[in-house]
């Protein structure tokens, strides 16, 4: 695979930044907080030596995201955030599009690691008991799916709100079967 090594080329519209400061400004700003915060973090549990996996697993997080903030930046020197009507087909969208889906890995690996991180966080704070630890990795497994859905369309809320209660009308609750079965589901 060879790299890109040509400078990107002049906007069509340089006078436009579109959007691309303002995403760059806001995730700059989150990825200085995070890496100020899992600082402290590491500063304090090796101060008083109870540094964990959990906390080297959120270091790999904070490493991938910040190897994820690279690439977007990457991709706003090549007009990321303008619209796609001042950008040349190729190599300006050919080349966001390409480093967008570079940067897709280490995203996901970046939500696996700090989820684990947070369930072996909440291991050693309630111990390890089966029902504890089946309720944190439950909670975090919630999340994981809370995130999809907060990432889905209002169509999709109303065919959810529709058919949740559809689906529930015949389930029995307590051992007693509901009164009327609903022939739609």
């Amino acid at each position: 695979m060879s790299a890109t090594t040509e400078a990107p080329p002049a906007p069509l519209a340089s006078d436009d930044l579109g959007r691309g400061p303002g995403i760059l400004g806001a995730t700059w700003f989150l990825v200085i907080l995070t890496i100020f915060i899992v600082s402290a973090r590491i500063y304090v549990r090796k101060k008083f030596r109870i540094l964990g996996l959990d906390d080297w697993l959120m270091v790999a997080a904070v490493v991938l995201q910040i190897t994820s903030q690279g690439l977007l930046t990457y991709q706003y020197q090549w007009g990321f955030g303008k619209r796609d009507k001042y950008l040349s087909f190729d190599p300006q969208i050919v080349t966001i599009l390409k480093y967008q889906w570079i940067s897709s890995l280490p995203n996901i690996l970046i939500s696996v690691i700090a989820r684990i991180s947070a369930v072996l966080m909440l291991i050693k704070i309630f111990g390890s008991k089966p029902l504890k630890l089946y309720s944190s990795s439950g909670y975090q497994s919630v999340r994981s799916k809370d995130s999809g859905i907060l990432e889905s369309q209002p169509g999709d809320w109303i065919l959810m709100c529709n058919f949740i209660p559809k689906l529930f009308s015949s389930v029995s609750i307590l051992g007693r079967k509901s009164e009327r079965p609903n022939p739609e589901v």
